[in-house]
């Protein structure tokens, strides 16, 4: 039996809009990773930066990594407003981890004049980052 599918739409500052039609979607919330299914109830969340998978219509698997915004469940579509996403083919790998790598450094041997609330946010992308572009690509 086919399904019809729910209308999975990323939106992003100065970012063109992308659409797609989902079976299902894994994201990552501000209280952990959550799965919305054709039909779940409605509901606002906050996201934390990390790696979305998305299964569309046809079963293949997307993988993108999104920074911090919000999420909106509805009936019909799921909205993901967030300050930035790439999907996995889009990332350069090598740049993604020299952040990582320097992320690392800072939380590992910490100065006086480093941010560890900016070092760990820097973190979580770059993880999301490395992880979205060593999965099946989109």
């Amino acid at each position: 039996m086919a399904t019809e599918g729910f209308i999975v739409r990323f939106l992003a500052p100065e970012r063109e809009p992308l659409n797609f039609q989902a079976q299902e979607i894994m994201l990552p919330g501000s209280e952990g990773i959550f799965t919305v299914l054709q039909g779940h109830t409605p509901f606002l969340t906050m996201i934390s930066p990390g790696m979305v998978q998305l299964v569309d219509l046809e079963g293949k698997e997307h993988f993108l990594a999104i920074r911090s915004g919000f999420c909106e469940v509805r009936n019909d579509a799921v909205i993901v407003l967030v300050e930035g996403f790439e999907a996995g083919k889009q990332i350069d790998l090598e740049r993604a981890e020299a952040a990582r790598d320097r992320a690392l450094s800072r939380l590992e041997k910490p100065g006086s004049d480093i941010d560890i609330s900016r070092a760990e946010a820097a973190l979580a992308r770059a993880l999301a980052r490395v992880d979205a572009h060593t999965r099946i690509e989109y």
